[in-house]
């Protein structure tokens, strides 16, 4: 009777620790797969951040394009009435009739001077087969007969205008006519320009 009472002891013990380590593997497996999952959630957002990053990325280079401010070379006359200077200006989405607009406007900088009447006025600028049709106001013809009526005054003028729209290539322009009120002249003050104006490089400074 004592022996099968301590059989049935050291069989109770037995159990006893197998239920335990049992118990203590189910643990550790827990902990493991817990751990798994947090490592896998820290993962998914980093993954998650990587999409905002590149949102912010797209937002600031869209923001440049639509800023549209591009570098344009106007030229004035230098301080001896010459030759013809270039003045580097900054103009959101240029169009051929804003860079005339600024030309008329004058230089920022020192020691070069405006070639156009304060009163000159673009109606508007028409680009056909790579020649550009500026039309002014009638004042323009009134101060060419007037006060700028001179040779220095005409070229000075004309080359400006033709220079500045030709020399910017995202125009496409090559040659320039004028126009007074729709129609074409061809007298600009004493030169004739009844062929479109080309590009002048001799009386670039």
């Amino acid at each position: 009777m004592k022996n099968k009472i301590k059989v049935s002891l050291i069989l109770l013990s037995l159990l006893l620790s197998f239920n335990l380590v049992a118990c203590g593997k189910n643990n550790k497996n827990n902990e493991k797969n817990n751990s798994k999952e947090v490592v896998e959630v820290s993962t998914d957002k980093k993954e998650d951040s990587k999409p905002e990053e590149k949102k912010e990325e797209n937002k600031k280079e869209t923001n440049k394009e639509t800023n549209g401010e591009k570098e344009v070379v106007l030229y004035f006359s230098d301080e001896n009435a010459e030759y013809l200077v270039g003045e580097t200006r900054k103009i959101n989405n240029p169009t051929p009739k804003a860079v005339v607009e600024q030309l008329i406007m004058g230089p920022k900088g020192s020691k070069i001077f405006g070639v156009f009447p304060e009163n000159t006025k673009v109606i508007d600028i028409e680009v056909k087969d790579k020649i550009a049709k500026v039309n002014f106001t009638k004042n323009l013809s009134q101060e060419l007969n007037g006060n700028y009526s001179s040779i220095t005054s005409s070229q000075l003028m004309l080359y400006s205008l033709a220079n500045t729209l030709i020399t910017y290539k995202d125009f496409g322009i090559e040659k320039v006519e004028i126009a007074i009120e729709g129609k074409k002249i061809n007298l600009f003050g004493p030169i004739d320009i009844s062929s479109p104006v080309e590009l002048n490089k001799d009386i670039l400074k």
